[in-house]
């Protein structure tokens, strides 16, 4: 997997978040090969301090299949004629995103994947949970 850019957005309210893309050279055409795939990844590469450090906001990554058009080289195109990551999102192989319960102090976690058609929705997340908190719930919306 190659990362090909993040982006610190701030919206009105002045949340904090962080977004980052990544392509994957050869993912898994099985759905939770690719779950297994991407949580591992991401339990190496990401900290529980580093999500809880946008709490305010969120932490987003979104995962693509490199192709000729999306490539590990990819970078956005802006003007016109824009060529923007957020143009390739029926590509998007899977989303996660990590977002702090308003409602009580643990964390909420969103799968979901255009292309392997399924959402996964987890609320009261505890950290050990954070990268692997789909596998508690074992059940597929879409597909």
């Amino acid at each position: 997997m190659k990362n090909i850019g993040g982006v610190y957005k701030s919206n009105v309210t002045k949340e904090l978040s962080m977004y980052e893309y990544f392509v994957i050279t050869n993912p898994p055409k099985d759905t939770i090969a690719l779950l297994e795939l991407i949580s591992a990844f991401n339990d190496s590469t990401l900290s529980i301090d580093s999500i809880k450090k946008y709490k305010s906001g969120s932490y987003y990554r979104a995962f693509y299949e490199e192709t000729k058009k999306f490539s590990r080289n990819y970078e956005e195109i802006s003007g016109w004629g824009s060529d923007r990551i957020e143009d390739h999102a029926n590509d998007r192989l899977m989303g996660i995103f990590w977002n702090e319960s308003k409602c009580a102090s643990k964390t909420l976690v969103w799968y979901a994947s255009d292309v392997y058609d399924f959402f996964i929705q987890t609320d009261s997340v505890s950290d050990d949970e954070l990268f692997w908190s789909w596998k508690r719930d074992c059940y597929l919306y879409g597909k």
